[in-house]
């Protein structure tokens, strides 16, 4: 197997990171957006902006999920890819979780 095309990730599982440095990180990681609309139910539709998306990853992931979302972000850059589909897919999913729990 060559090691040579599989990129190193900027964080191992285990990493200790405070939740200003995982904010601070995620802000730089996510990059490709200014609004995002998700939709978390029949007739629910939130608008999120960068900032409060990050949020919404912080006080809904806990710091291992958050270190590999950030990990899975790099990849994605790496890739050159869009990372929206990810994070749609990860905020959708915590946004659902806090309207069922209202």
């Amino acid at each position: 197997m060559d090691s040579g095309n599989t990129p190193t990730l900027p964080y191992d599982p285990g990493t200790r990171l405070t939740r200003n440095e995982l904010k601070d990180i995620l802000e730089d990681s996510i990059s490709s957006f200014r609004d995002l609309s998700i939709k978390i139910a029949e007739e629910n539709e939130v608008k999120l902006t960068k900032g409060r998306a990050t949020n919404i990853l912080l006080d809904g992931c806990n710091k291992n999920q958050l270190v590999e979302i950030i990990n899975q972000l790099y990849l994605i850059n790496q890739r050159n890819s869009n990372e929206i589909s990810f994070l749609k897919c990860i905020l959708t999913g915590l946004l659902s979780e806090q309207l069922k729990n209202k």
